[in-house]
């Protein structure tokens, strides 16, 4: 993945291109219980419609409260979840 900077209130490429972002925000604010999927609507499937409608970028957002339910405990499925979607957006 090519390094991007920002430089005078732009997004620069390593090449120096400017780049334009299209993002849109993903956010899913259920209760999920232990062993459920998290996050179902986001696959390969919708991150693929997503470029085909112009987008770029994707805003992940996420609530501690679901990483970190009780002090000092995570919720190692749902960080998980998390990074598989991240690894996913990679890929496209």
């Amino acid at each position: 993945m090519d390094k991007i900077f920002a430089k005078d209130k732009k997004f620069i490429d390593s090449y120096g291109r400017e780049i334009i972002f299209s993002g849109i925000n993903v956010v899913d604010k259920s209760d999920f219980k232990d062993g459920e999927q998290k996050f179902p609507y986001l696959n390969e499937k919708t991150i693929k419609k997503f470029i085909e409608c112009g987008f770029n970028l994707i805003r992940l957002g996420f609530n501690w409260a679901k990483i970190e339910p009780q002090a000092g405990k995570y919720n190692d499925e749902y960080i998980d979840s998390m990074s598989e979607i991240i690894e996913l957006c990679e890929k496209y």
